[in-house]
């Protein structure tokens, strides 16, 4: 894993300073992190020992739990360049050629998404758990969106049997052939990802989206499971279905779609909508 710390570490501690008591950083603070792409969510689970030469245990979960909410700005920002953004970037790829995005995802800690905080069972470390998510009023997403309105699509003239959809799944478990690699590969869940044809016509790319849409749930949900109940707010009781017929991009996010679907999608300006407001479900394996 890439280490992107050290160069926000200055940002990070002059950013919240105001924001924490500032006990000495003398304690290192262990996480977990999972990026939880069924619910939008980063999970950081963050750990901090107890000082054993404080005998009050109230008083020492005190301090404990304070190293880590001292230490969240640059925990959080470690925790989250990691995650895939797109065909070309790490969020902290992308976050090192754009300070300003770094300082807006950094005021993201300011929010309260602590989930729960608790003692080991040997009582020497506390426990915090936070959820971040990326979409919504609070999103990490806001500050990587860089358009305001949605781009056009191409509209396919030619003749398509078609109908209106309410939305669209992709069945993308399994390896696919990689488009410019070679070889097969899964599809990876991003932030933001295209949809190609087979002849590598884009059909949709993030600036098509309506930036309303990608702040409110992203450009797709993304499930393990066969199970669309969960989504059926999203993509509607008869949405069009097909299969992801190849990978393509660096970090294997693209997916290439039947022509056939390309042109069911593109013919009609009702299922452009659908396409431009987010109303996507793709199955993929779990990581």
């Amino acid at each position: 894993m890439k280490n992107y710390t050290i160069p926000f570490i200055c940002l990070s501690l002059l950013l919240f300073s105001l924001q924490w008591p500032l006990p000495a950083l003398d304690q290192k603070v262990k996480t977990i992190v999972e990026v939880d792409w069924q619910r939008g969510v980063l999970v950081m689970e963050c750990s901090s020992e107890l000082d054993p030469q404080i005998s009050n245990l109230s008083r020492a979960r005190f301090l404990a739990e304070q190293q880590i909410q001292l230490q969240l700005p640059t925990v959080f920002l470690d925790s989250l360049f990691p995650v895939t953004l797109d065909s070309f970037y790490s969020v902290g790829e992308y976050v090192k050629e754009n300070t300003k995005a770094a300082l807006s995802l950094g005021e993201a800690v300011q929010v309260n998404n602590k989930t729960y905080t608790h003692l080991s069972t040997d009582l020497r470390e506390v426990v915090v758990r936070y959820d971040f998510p990326f979409f919504g009023e609070s999103g990490i997403i806001l500050p990587l969106l860089t358009h305001t309105s949605s781009f056009p699509m191409e509209r396919y003239l030619g003749y398509v049997p078609v109908r209106d959809f309410q939305g669209l799944v992709i069945y993308a478990r399994g390896s696919y052939p990689s488009y410019g690699k070679e070889g097969e590969e899964k599809v990876k869940p991003a932030l933001f990802f295209r949809i190609f044809d087979e002849e590598l016509n884009l059909v949709l790319e993030r600036e098509m989206c309506d930036p309303r849409s990608l702040k409110k749930w992203g450009m797709a949900a993304y499930s393990y499971s066969l199970d669309e109940t969960p989504f059926l707010p999203r993509i509607g009781p008869n949405p069009l279905r097909t299969m992801a017929r190849g990978v393509f991009g660096k970090n294997g996010t693209d997916i290439i779609i039947p022509n056939k679907t390309a042109r069911q999608l593109l013919a009609e300006e009702s299922n452009h909508r659908l396409l431009r407001e987010g109303r996507i479900l793709i199955i993929i394996d779990q990581p």
